[in-house]
């Protein structure tokens, strides 16, 4: 299984570190436990620990707000955020729009969610 599980491709991502990770939570005997990611970016540490059995709970957080409405987005309108990436289309002209909507700090979390996705 590819290690790649976020939907995010996030610069400066973590992924690189889950074999680190991993042997830390093992040494210290703490699998199946929580993994706590403040600066989760695109959470592939955290998705690679839970869709692996390797913590039961992930909690993660972002200080950029584009990264912290993604997330949110995913949890807790799960079924819109579904639904404009099936309804949108991909062109040149919808990534402008999206780019408008991310630096609109009057944005939506789905708004700004679906466009840091885009």
């Amino acid at each position: 299984m590819s290690i790649y599980n976020s939907p995010l491709r996030y610069p400066g991502g973590k992924t690189k570190l889950v074999a680190y990770v991993l042997e830390t939570l093992e040494i210290n005997d703490l699998i199946g436990g929580t993994y706590v990611e403040p600066f989760a970016g695109g959470a592939g540490i955290a998705w690679y620990l839970l869709l692996n059995n390797k913590v039961k709970h992930v909690c993660i957080n972002d200080i950029n707000p584009s990264i912290y409405a993604f997330w949110y987005s995913v949890l807790y309108s799960t079924h819109e955020l579904t639904q404009r990436i099936i309804d949108t289309p991909v062109t040149i002209d919808e990534w402008f729009k999206q780019k408008q909507i991310q630096e609109n700090v009057d944005s939506s979390k789905l708004d700004l969610g679906f466009a840091t996705f885009f």
